[in-house]
């Protein structure tokens, strides 16, 4: 497992290796500074991580965007599905958080 490149996310790291339905994937984090919506939308000053397991296969490939209003996460595995979760206009959220929003979609997409 590689967690190198994740500063300051020491609960996302203990939820991904004690959770085996998560500690099986390697995750791309992008992190874009504005609304997935803005007519600016031209990837300047975009932040990218990776973290998980580096020894995952292409299907266990997990791609997460961050952006000011939703966060994204694709599954190669799962083909074109996309599990988005909204964020609150005027609440701060760390990058953290908005990865574990995400990953507490996608596990109860499968559990409920």
């Amino acid at each position: 497992m590689d967690f190198s490149q994740m500063n300051d996310m020491d609960n996302l790291k203990e939820i991904i290796l004690e959770n085996p339905n998560f500690n099986k994937f390697y995750y791309f984090v992008t992190i874009y500074p504005y609304e997935q919506s803005d007519p600016r939308n031209y990837k300047s000053n975009v932040e990218r991580i990776k973290f998980g397991n580096e020894n995952a296969d292409y299907l266990q490939r997990v791609h997460i965007d961050i952006y000011k209003d939703k966060v994204r996460l694709h599954c190669n595995g799962e083909g074109r599905m996309e599990h988005i979760v909204k964020l609150e206009p005027y609440k701060n959220y760390t990058n953290e958080e908005c990865i574990i929003l995400v990953l507490d979609k996608w596990i109860c997409h499968y559990t409920s």
